[in-house]
């Protein structure tokens, strides 16, 4: 009890240590071995826990030396904000939480917090924290620097595919499908539940991409009222669509391949989200996933949607998915943890035909105002062959907009994912490409695509991060 009371601050330092060490390196095991990261990814992530091994270390010394608490208080409220933002997914933090914040107040009632440096111990020990603090930055610009490149391979039954989402009679001209059909590219043609009708744009379309024999899939979507896309919220409300649609188009004779389901948070709570993290209301955030956690929605509706899915099929339709990049790192430990905070059953179901993974430099440049850049897509690309093979594809946006402002950026992005290895590339949105570039640049682009090119990009060490932060969520799961 002496040691207990005398280094109290120190022992919760330790133990905290210890704790994050050891989820740590469960994180880097999963990300490394099991996601098959590039090593200059796992360079960062073990820079980063040595780091942090070693400032703890350096902290643990000076409590039980008794010299300045200073550097190990910081260290302890670093631990006490992260332990604080990771309480709102587990609740058994606020354990570690409680204790950090009474050890920092320990620290300082019971030691000296302003250093002296009357000794050359004491300037060693100031340098060597310098030192261990400059190593993260400096590692994560060098990296940066990094250039890695993707062979060319050859891949003939590679294409380029479009969603078609906000589009018109005229959105599509005769020119174009015989350009989609001599690509053999495919439409995602987005229906709206009020598009199902005896004459509207959706079966109008429709009927032209079928009569030009280009193949298309039903992008079923409801009213943004009911949330838009399919969350866990309405999955009720698109057990509803997908039978309504089924019959609308057996009664109208139209044929379509497949029918796509768009795995995202309901409209209203994605842009709800998107105005929270946007204006740094990280707490309202963190507290708008845990209600979503919690509310039992998510065990119910990834049975529905399983349901959904063998009805498609029932139906003879290919039942594919496409959703955020996000959920990939739910697969390694076998839960759905990432997936609950969102309110989205993307995998599992497991019982899709087809996959595509929606990895949108634009959209997480908007929401968090980073471009994780081209590594984005070969980081979750990698992760995805592995998992789904060939039946999985990757989407790209958005047309017209930076990074994907000209011809040139389109095809680089295109080729990382042609080189990868997957058989199709898909891009939102085609009337906005149309626009953008018009006939001509379709045509280049396409033509571009049939080539085999070797394409280069920086390496980015944001992305790792980034997938290492969920990682370390997906481990400690809801609770």
């Amino acid at each position: 009890m002496e040691i207990f009371r005398d280094h109290f601050d120190a022992i919760v330092l330790l133990i905290n240590t210890i704790f994050l060490s050891i989820l740590s390196i469960g994180a880097i095991w999963i990300i490394g071995v099991l996601y098959g990261e590039n090593f200059l990814g796992i360079f960062n992530i073990i820079i980063l826990i040595t780091i942090l091994i070693s400032s703890d270390t350096i902290g643990i010394y000076l409590l039980v030396k008794r010299k300045s608490a200073l550097f190990p208080i910081l260290i302890m409220i670093i631990q006490a904000m992260l332990f604080l933002v990771l309480s709102f997914i587990n609740l058994l933090i606020a354990i570690f939480l409680i204790f950090t914040i009474v050890a920092i107040g320990y620290s300082i009632n019971k030691r000296n917090i302003l250093p002296r440096f009357k000794t050359r111990g004491a300037i060693f020990l100031l340098l060597l924290i310098i030192g261990t603090i400059i190593l993260l930055p400096a590692s994560y610009f060098i990296s940066k620097t990094s250039s890695i490149t993707v062979p060319g391979i050859e891949n003939p039954e590679f294409r380029v595919s479009f969603y078609c989402e906000f589009y018109n009679n005229q959105t599509i001209s005769d020119n174009h499908l015989t350009i989609f059909e001599e690509h053999n590219s495919r439409i995602f043609l987005a229906i709206n539940e009020t598009q199902l009708t005896n004459n509207s744009m959706a079966l109008n379309m429709t009927r032209r991409l079928n009569n030009a024999n280009v193949s298309c899939y039903a992008w079923l979507l409801l009213n943004e009222s009911e949330g838009y896309w399919a969350a866990d919220s309405n999955v009720l409300e698109f057990e509803k669509l997908v039978n309504t649609f089924i019959s609308w188009a057996n009664n109208h004779s139209l044929e379509y391949d497949g029918i796509m389901i768009d795995s995202e948070p309901a409209f209203q709570r994605l842009n709800k989200l998107q105005t929270q993290l946007g204006s740094f209301n990280i707490f309202g955030a963190l507290l708008d996933l845990r209600a979503t956690a919690t509310s039992g929605e998510h065990e119910f509706a990834k049975v529905k949607y399983e349901e959904i899915i063998n009805s498609i099929k029932t139906n003879g339709y290919e039942a594919m998915m496409v959703g955020f990049p996000l959920p990939i790192d739910d697969i390694a430990d076998g839960d759905d943890t990432i997936q609950n905070l969102m309110g989205v059953s993307t995998i599992p179901p497991s019982n899709w035909d087809y996959s595509s993974f929606m990895i949108y430099r634009t959209t997480f440049k908007e929401i968090i105002g980073i471009d994780f850049g081209a590594y984005m897509i070969y980081s979750y690309g990698n992760t995805l062959r592995k998992y789904f093979g060939n039946q999985s594809s990757i989407s790209l946006s958005r047309c017209g907009v930076y990074p994907y402002d000209s011809i040139d950026s389109f095809i680089n992005d295109a080729f990382i994912v042609k080189n990868l290895g997957f058989q199709e590339v898909i891009w939102w949105e085609f009337p906005l490409f149309d626009q953008k570039f018009g006939e001509s640049g379709l045509i280049n682009f396409l033509d571009a695509m049939e080539e085999t090119q070797s394409v280069s990009f920086q390496f980015s060490p944001s992305i790792t991060y980034l997938r290492y932060i969920l990682i370390l969520v997906d481990i400690l799961g809801v609770l």
